[in-house]
């Protein structure tokens, strides 16, 4: 990094703690947010379907969270959160995609176990690439209740899928989520916070629509890789020149 002529921060948050714990100065900074490709992640025409495609009930509402089962990523709160939305919506059902260490998954479950939500979560493992774009697409709500991110793709590939995201305001997450307009953002760790913006959103489905149309635009307008690879060769070619 101190070799660099130019360095491209992921978010202004990321630009914040270059400068705080790199010491590299603003003039070297460029902030490119990452991007997502809309042809690949985008919003399904027939939801039932995509669910019984992947094997899910195409009556049980999804609450999707998408990432790596690291602690970082909140799901003990999303966890919290889902007594409160099963004892409103009882056909909830919480599906959580990623990997990580075979004795986190066992917390996770016995946590659930614990609140009585066991039933209502189902733990995909690991999701090839090829196949997430149908994940996202069986999935009502988007719920991503991290407490230290800078710019998840999570996020962006949520939103390109047109769905209506509960997410938390940490690191670069404000900078995509508007809350209230394209999502709604919550405090990390507030799992009450989390399950009345996903209640909101389930029992609000026009709004919920709303929502994920105004996030699919998000992306289109500010995210698309194609606006974002042009941004990249410009800094290429200011640090050549």
């Amino acid at each position: 990094i101190k070799r660099a002529n130019r360095v491209i921060a992921v978010s202004d948050f990321t630009r914040q703690e270059l400068r705080k714990y790199y010491n590299i100065p603003d003039s070297r900074i460029r902030v490119i947010h990452n991007g997502v490709d809309v042809n690949k992640f985008k919003p399904s025409a027939d939801k039932r379907k995509v669910k019984e495609e992947l094997g899910f009930n195409p009556d049980d509402i999804a609450i999707l969270s998408v990432g790596r089962l690291y602690a970082r990523k909140g799901l003990f709160t999303l966890i919290e959160s889902m007594p409160q939305v099963v004892k409103r919506f009882s056909n909830a059902k919480f599906i959580i995609s990623g990997k990580g260490q075979s004795n986190e998954m066992q917390k996770l479950i016995a946590h659930a176990e614990k609140l009585g939500v066991k039933d209502n979560i189902i733990f995909t493992g690991y999701y090839p690439d090829k196949k997430l774009p149908k994940l996202y697409q069986a999935a009502d709500v988007f719920a991503f209740s991290t407490f230290y991110e800078h710019h998840p793709f999570a996020i962006l590939e949520a939103i390109a899928t047109g769905l209506p995201v509960v997410t938390t305001n940490v690191g670069g997450i404000p900078e995509t989520i508007e809350n209230g307009k394209n999502g709604f953002l919550v405090e990390p760790f507030h799992s009450k916070q989390l399950a009345d913006r996903i209640v909101y959103l389930l029992e609000h489905p026009a709004e919920a629509a709303e929502m994920g149309a105004q996030a699919r635009k998000t992306v289109e307008e500010r995210f698309d890789w194609r606006i974002v690879v042009k941004k990249v060769l410009k800094v290429y070619d200011e640090a050549l020149s």
